[in-house]
């Protein structure tokens, strides 16, 4: 799937090369049980999902160095 959503986001981001863009983290927990971490992209009033991660982890608080992937991906894209 990361094989098409993510050209697809990068395209819409060179749309948006005029306004500026924020990345928002956050967490969800699933049936207490999965924790889904995922990384958006901000602009214009509205997050499209970019990257995401999910553990086994009962709990939405995560260690920095769980989520560092995330960002260094997201630096690289």
């Amino acid at each position: 799937m990361k094989s098409l959503y993510i050209p697809l986001v990068l395209l819409a981001l060179k749309d948006w090369q005029s306004h500026r863009l924020y990345l928002a983290l956050d967490t969800t927990v699933l049936w207490n049980r999965y924790c889904m971490i995922h990384l958006s992209v901000v602009c214009c009033g509205r997050a499209v999902p970019f990257l995401w991660r999910v553990l086994e982890h009962n709990s939405a608080a995560v260690a920095f160095d769980t989520y560092r992937p995330l960002l260094r991906q997201s630096q690289w894209l």
